[in-house]
C-alpha cells in the first residue's frame, strides 16, 4: 500500500484538471455535526478520479457497497480523531479502483503552500486552491483478496484477508501528509535528493545521526549511488527517523522519533516511497508485510499532532509505553473526555472508537495497573499488550471495561512469555465482546502475506523461520483471583495465541465461556497445551505458587472449549456447569471436581486422583472417552430420599479404583427405602472395581447400611423418643416415632432436619420440647400472676368511707416477673400493665364496693422454645371489709372477680434446616375468690401490728385451639384449665401520721407467707393438626409451692376529699422467681 512516486506525481501534476462524469457522493460528518469529508465513490464509466504518470485514473471495477461501506468508516474514524479548521470544509476525497494489486493515495501540494498537500491546507483551514478532478485527495483500491464480513471494529485485524478499513485509512493518511517530497535523479530511484518543495513531513525527518532534513539534499543510503558528502542525509544504517515534540513527549526516550525506512523491510532495497510510512513494528501505516493493528498508534498520532493537527489524543489512549525494562505504576485512568477535549471525566465510560486505555508497545516492562480503564466505544479496549515479556498486574480495586461492540478487556497483541496478574475488575459485556483475549489477529495485508502467532510464521501457507518473539508462548502465565466477565467469552485464545498456564485461585469469578482455538503441534507431534487449573494456592501478590488450596471454591456456568486445554483441579471445590471439549481433564489429590457438565475428552483422560462430585447436590456428569480413578480418588455420589440421584456416565471405559462414597442427601427417607449402584454409574465397559464403598451419612436416627447392590435405609424403634431430656419431650417423640410410619409430604421435611442432625442427638433432644407446645404454659404461669395482682389491688384501694358517701379510686399497675428452668417448669420472662378502677362506701362498719381493670400481659419464652404469649384481658370484681376500727381490733374482707381475655402465642421453630412460625388465638375465662382475716393491736395512737391471713381461689381456661402456620408442626391444642388455691399467713403493720392542716401520711407493710395448697402443673393435650391419631399430652408446672410475700404501701390524704398513694411487692424465696411489681393509686371523694 503505497502513495505514488513523487517523480511520477510531479509528471501528473501537470496534467490538466478533467470534469467529472458522475460518482456516488458520501458525507462524512464529526460528532458535532461539522462536514468534514465528501467522499466521492467513481465506478465503471464515471470518469476520471486521480492523476497518474501518464494518464488520469477511471476506475475499472465497482467497489461493492460492503466496501464502500468500510472506506467511509475509515473516513469516520479520521473525522473523529481530527478537529479541522472550519473555513474549506468539506475536503473532497475521490476514491476509485484500478487492477494492481495494491492501493496508493495522494493529496497534491499546495501551489501557495508546497509543504502542505491540498488536503492538509483544507483541514487546517486554509485554501487548499484547485484540485485535480475538483478534489483536495485522492486514492485507489486495487485487486487484493479483500475481506468481504460485514465490517466490526476490532483492535487487531481478524478476517485472515486485506482489510478495507485499515488499508482506506492508511492510504488518506498519506494525504493528511505522511509523504515525503523526495526525487530521484535516476529512473530506477536510486539518486535520491529532497525537492525544493519541501512537504511538512520532510520537516521533521532525522538521518542516522540525528541531523534534519533540508531541500536539495542528497540522500545517501545502501543501495543509493549517490556519492559521498558529508553534508548528505545519511541512511546508510537506515535508521531515520520523524522527530517532534508530540512524538517526543509520547515515546518518552524509548526512541528518538516515529522510525522511517529507506529500505524495504528485507533490506534487500530501495522502497521508492522514501520514508513515506511509519515503521514502528507491525504498524497500519508501515510498509512492513506484517502488520496487526487495525488504527493508528498513539506515538502516530502524535506525529499528526506535530503536522499541525488539532487531535484529542487522550480521547483514543489513555497512556501508551513503549519503552523497555521498565517498572511502571500506571495511575492513568481512560475515560471520556469533557466537551472542551482538555480533561477525562472519571467515571463515565470513554465512546472512541478502537480506543484504548493502555498500549504497551515495549518489551520487558511489569506495569501495575492501579486506575480504572473504561470504554464502551465500538472495539475500544482497556489493555493492548504488543512487545515481549511484559508482566501486566491488574491491581485489586482496578476496574478494566471494554464494554463496547466487539469491544475487549485486556488483550495481548503480540510476542512470547507475557505474564497477567488479575486481581481486578476485567469486563467486555458488549455484543461480541471478550474479557481477556489473547490474539495475534491477521495482517492488514492477509494471511497469505504473512501470517504470525505462537510458534507461527508463514506466507502463502509456506513456514518461513520463526522470528524470535515468536518462539514461545505469547502468555506463558495468566494468574486470576478478580473478576473476570465477557458476553462471547471471558477468555477467548485465538487459533494462533498460546496461553501456557491459566491459574484460577481463590477470589475468582467467571461470568462467559473459555475457549481456546490454537491446535498448534510441537515438533514431535505433540498438540502444545494451554494448562487450565483450578485451586492453586496464590500469595499475596496474587500469584499462583503451584501449592493447592484447600479453601478454593468457585462454582463456573460456562462452556470450556478447546482441544488443546489440559484442565486440572488442584485443590479446594471446582463446580463447572456447562459443555466442556477438552484435550483432558485430572482431579488431582485433595481437589473436588463438581457441577453438571458434559466433557468430551478428546486426546487424554479423565483421571481422577481426588473427589470427582457430580451435580451441586443431584446432578450429573458424562464423559465422553475414559475415566481413570487411582487409588486415591473418590467417586462421591449423592442420593435422596424420593429416588434423586447423581449420576457418572461415562461412554469409553471406566477404568475404577479408590473409593465409592453414596451420601444421602437431607431428605424424607420412607421405609424400605433403597438405591441399586447400578442406577449412579453408567459406563460403556468397566474394569478393576472400588476398593472400598461406604455411606457417608452420621444420623442421629437412620441407619444407612451399604449391600452389594445398593445403599438401605431403616429407622430404629423409638428413634426420636429415645433423645428425649425430659417427660414433655418424650411425649412429643413418642408421637414422632408414631407418625413415622405414615408420614405424608407436609411433615417430612421435619423429618429430614431431625434426621440429618448432629449424630449424637443434641438437636433432637432440643427441638422435642418446642414441638410438644410446652410453650403455652408459660402464658399460663403469666396470667396466674395478673390475675393475683389484679385481686390484690381491688383489695388494697378499698378504703375506708363515710358512712353513705362514696370514694372513687384509679390505679394504674405495672409488674415484671421472670422464672428459670426448673423441672418442669419453662423459663420465660414476663411483662404485665394496666389499670383498676372503683368506686366504695361504708355501710354499718363494711366497706362495700366494685372495681374493674384493663391489662395487657406479654410473656416471651425463652430457647429453644422461642416463643411469645400476650393477652389482653378486662376484668370486673366486688369486694367487702369488715373494719370496724381503723387501728385496732378485728377485720375480714371477701373478694370475688371474673375475668375475659383476648389470648395469643406466637410459637417459632427452627430445627436445623426447618423453620416454622405458629400462631394462634383464643377467648380465655378466669375467676378468682379471696377471703381472709386478722387482728390489730394499737402500738401508740399511730401505729397498729397485727396477724393476717387469706384463702384465694383462683381458676383459668383456655378453649381449644389450632394454631396456624406449616401444616406438619402446627399444633391442634385441647381444651386445657388450671385452678389454684394459695393460702397466705403473716404479719400486716400500719402507721397513720396526722400532718398539718388535717392531712395524714399512711404508711403499710406486709410479710406473709404463701402456700400452694392445691397442684401445680398444668396438663395439656395435643397432637400434630393432620396426626390426631397420634395425640400427646405435657405436664408444666405453673407456679412455686412456697414463697415470701412482701408488700409496702404509702398514701398521702391532703384532705378528706382526697388522697394519693403507691405501694410496691416482691416475692422471695421462690426457686429461680423474681417478680416486682408497683402501683400509683388516686382516690376521691363524690
Amino acid at each position: 500500500m503505497s502513495p505514488l512516486k513523487s517523480l511520477a506525481l510531479a509528471l501528473a501534476l501537470a496534467l490538466p484538471a478533467s470534469a467529472c462524469l458522475a460518482y456516488e457522493s458520501h458525507t462524512v460528518h464529526r460528532a458535532d455535526g461539522q462536514a468534514m469529508f465528501e467522499i466521492r465513490f467513481f465506478d465503471v464509466g464515471d470518469g476520471f478520479f486521480m492523476p497518474s504518470y501518464s494518464a488520469p485514473r477511471a476506475s475499472t471495477w465497482n467497489l461493492d457497497a460492503m466496501q464502500k461501506s468500510k472506506i467511509l468508516q475509515a473516513m469516520q474514524y479520521w473525522a473523529d480523531v481530527i478537529k479541522p479548521a472550519s473555513g474549506h470544509l468539506p475536503a473532497v476525497v475521490n476514491v476509485g479502483t484500478y487492477n494492481v494489486e495494491n492501493a496508493a493515495g495522494l493529496s497534491p501540494a499546495n501551489s501557495k503552500a508546497p509543504w502542505l498537500t491540498q488536503l492538509q491546507t483544507s483541514l487546517l483551514g486554509g485554501d487548499p486552491g484547485l484540485g485535480y478532478f475538483d478534489s483536495q485527495a485522492q486514492f485507489v483500491m486495487g485487486t487484493f483478496d479483500w475481506e468481504t464480513v460485514p465490517y466490526v471494529p476490532a483492535q487487531v485485524p481478524p478476517t485472515g484477508r486485506v482489510d478495507v478499513m485499515s488499508t482506506a485509512a492508511h492510504e488518506l493518511a498519506h494525504g493528511l501528509g505522511i509523504t515525503s517530497s523526495v526525487g530521484s535523479m535516476d529512473e530506477e530511484g536510486k539518486k535520491p535528493y529532497f525537492l525544493n518543495e519541501f512537504s511538512s513531513w520532510n520537516q521533521h525527518l532525522r538521518d542516522d545521526n540525528g541531523r534534519p532534513a533540508k531541500p536539495g539534499q542528497t540522500i545517501l543510503c545502501k543501495f543509493c549511488t549517490n556519492p559521498y558528502s558529508p553534508d548528505a542525509f545519511d541512511l546508510r544504517q537506515d535508521k531515520g527517523y520523524f522527530a517532534g515534540a508530540h512524538v517526543s513527549e509520547v515515546l518518552a526516550g524509548a526512541m528518538p522519533g516515529v522510525p522511517v525506512k529507506i529500505l524495504w523491510e528485507a533490506g534487500d532495497g530501495i522502497d521508492t516511497n522514501y520514508m513515506s510510512h511509519s515503521e514502528l513494528k507491525n504498524s497500519t501505516m508501515s510498509h512492513q508485510s506484517y502488520g496487526n493493528y487495525a488504527v493508528f498508534m498513539e506515538a502516530e498520532l502524535a506525529a499528526l499532532q506535530d503536522l499541525g493537527y488539532d487531535i484529542d489524543r487522550r480521547n483514543f489512549y489513555g497512556r501508551s509505553i513503549y519503552n523497555d525494562g521498565l517498572t511502571v505504576i500506571n495511575e492513568h485512568g481512560y475515560f471520556q473526555r469533557n466537551a472542551q477535549g482538555t480533561d477525562y471525566l472519571p467515571g463515565t465510560y470513554n465512546t472512541a472508537l478502537l480506543g484504548v486505555g493502555l498500549h504497551v508497545y515495549g518489551s520487558g516492562n511489569t506495569i501495575y495497573q492501579r486506575a480504572d480503564l473504561l470504554t464502551e466505544g465500538p472495539g475500544g479496549v482497556g489493555v493492548r499488550v504488543d512487545g515481549q515479556a511484559n508482566t501486566l498486574v491488574v491491581e485489586a480495586g482496578t476496574r478494566i471495561h471494554g464494554n463496547g461492540l466487539n469491544g475487549r478487556g485486556v488483550v495481548f497483541a503480540y510476542g512470547r512469555d507475557h505474564v497477567l496478574v488479575q486481581r481486578g475488575q476485567v469486563q467486555a459485556l458488549g455484543e461480541l465482546g471478550v474479557a481477556a483475549n489473547f490474539d495475534f489477529g491477521s495482517s492488514t495485508l492477509g494471511d497469505d502475506t504473512e501470517y504470525r502467532g505462537s510458534y507461527i510464521r508463514s506466507a502463502q501457507g509456506k513456514a518461513l523461520p520463526l522470528l524470535e518473539e515468536l518462539q514461545g508462548a505469547q502468555v506463558k502465565r495468566y494468574d486470576l483471583t478478580g473478576s473476570l466477565a465477557g458476553r462471547q467469552a471471558a477468555i477467548l485464545m485465538s487459533r494462533n495465541a498460546l496461553v501456557e498456564h491459566i491459574n484460577v485461585m481463590r477470589g475468582a469469578s467467571i461470568q462467559g465461556d473459555i475457549i481456546s482455538h490454537y491446535a498448534e503441534k510441537d515438533e514431535q507431534g505433540r498438540l502444545r497445551l494451554s494448562e487450565l487449573s483450578f485451586g492453586q494456592l496464590a500469595d499475596a501478590s496474587g500469584q499462583a505458587t503451584g501449592r493447592p488450596d484447600a479453601g478454593f471454591a468457585l462454582n463456573y456456568q460456562g462452556n470450556i472449549l478447546g482441544s488443546n486445554i489440559a484442565l486440572s483441579a488442584q485443590g479446594g471445590l471446582t463446580s463447572l456447569n456447562g459443555q466442556h471439549v477438552l484435550h483432558s481433564v485430572r482431579v488431582q489429590p485433595g481437589a473436588t471436581l463438581a457441577g453438571n457438565s458434559r466433557y468430551s475428552v478428546l486426546e487424554g483422560a479423565f483421571v481422577n486422583d481426588g473427589i470427582v462430585a457430580p451435580g451441586n447436590s443431584l446432578g450429573r456428569i458424562e464423559i465422553e472417552g475414559d475415566y481413570l480413578q487411582g487409588p486415591q480418588g473418590t467417586l462421591a455420589l449423592e442420593v435422596d430420599g424420593r429416588g434423586g440421584h447423581d449420576t457418572l456416565a461415562v461412554s469409553g471405559q471406566a477404568v475404577l479404583d479408590g473409593q465409592l462414597a453414596v451420601i444421602p442427601l437431607q431428605d424424607w427417607y420412607p421405609a424400605g427405602w433403597s438405591v441399586g449402584f447400578d442406577q449412579l454409574i453408567e459406563t460403556g465397559a468397566t474394569s478393576g472395581a472400588f476398593a472400598a464403598v461406604n455411606a457417608q451419612a452420621q444420623s442421629p436416627t437412620l441407619d444407612f447400611q451399604v449391600a452389594a447392590a445398593g445403599l438401605t435405609a431403616r429407622r430404629a424403634e423409638h428413634t426420636y423418643s429415645r433423645w428425649a431430656p425430659n417427660d414433655n419431650a418424650r411425649q412429643a417423640g413418642l408421637a414422632l416415632d408414631g407418625i413415622a410410619a405414615v408420614a405424608q409430604p407436609d411433615i417430612q421435611p421435619l423429618y429430614a432436619a431431625l434426621d440429618f442432625s448432629a449424630p449424637d442427638g443434641s438437636l433432637v433432644a432440643d427441638a422435642l420440647e418446642p414441638l410438644s407446645g410446652a410453650a403455652y404454659s408459660a402464658l399460663f404461669a403469666g396470667t396466674l400472676q395478673r390475675e393475683r395482682q389484679i385481686a390484690g389491688l381491688g383489695l388494697r384501694n378499698a378504703q375506708a368511707a363515710t358512712e353513705g358517701q362514696w370514694r372513687g379510686y384509679a390505679t394504674a399497675f405495672g409488674s415484671s416477673f421472670s422464672q428459670d428452668r426448673r423441672g418442669s417448669q419453662l423459663e420465660y420472662d414476663a411483662t404485665a400493665y394496666g389499670a383498676v378502677f372503683g368506686a366504695h362506701t361504708l355501710v354499718n362498719d363494711w366497706t362495700v364496693g366494685a372495681y374493674g381493670a384493663v391489662s395487657e400481659l406479654k410473656v416471651k419464652v425463652r430457647d429453644p422454645h422461642q416463643a411469645t404469649g400476650r393477652s389482653s384481658a378486662v376484668h370486673l370484681g366486688l369486694q367487702a371489709r369488715y373494719e370496724p376500727l381503723a387501728m385496732a381490733g378485728p377485720f375480714a374482707f371477701g373478694q370475688g372477680q371474673l375475668g375475659v381475655e383476648d389470648g395469643k402465642m406466637s410459637r417459632q421453630l427452627h430445627i436445623g434446616s426447618y423453620q416454622a412460625s405458629h400462631r394462634s388465638n383464643w377467648t380465655g375465662y378466669s375467676g378468682a375468690l379471696a377471703a381472709g382475716g386478722g387482728y390489730r393491736w394499737a402500738l401508740s395512737p399511730s401505729l397498729s401490728m397485727g396477724p393476717v391471713a387469706s384463702l384465694a381461689y383462683t381458676y383459668l381456661r383456655r378453649p381449644g385451639t389450632s394454631e396456624s402456620g406449616p401444616e406438619g408442626t402446627r399444633l391442634e391444642l385441647r381444651a386445657a384449665s388450671f385452678s389454684s388455691l394459695r393460702s397466705s399467713l403473716g404479719v400486716e403493720s400500719s402507721l397513720n401520721l396526722p400532718l398539718k392542716n388535717e392531712a395524714t401520711l399512711k404508711a403499710q407493710v406486709q410479710v406473709a407467707w404463701e402456700h400452694e395448697l392445691l397442684n401445680r402443673e398444668l396438663s395439656q393435650r395435643a397432637s400434630f393438626a393432620s396426626y390426631d391419631a397420634f395425640a400427646f399430652s405435657t405436664r408444666n408446672t405453673v407456679t412455686g409451692a412456697d414463697a415470701l410475700a412482701v408488700t409496702a404501701a404509702l398514701s398521702y390524704t391532703p384532705s378528706e376529699r382526697l388522697s394519693i398513694g403507691a405501694s410496691m411487692s416482691s416475692q422471695f424465696l421462690r426457686a429461680g422467681y423474681r417478680s416486682f411489681s408497683g402501683n400509683l393509686a388516686l382516690h376521691w371523694k363524690f
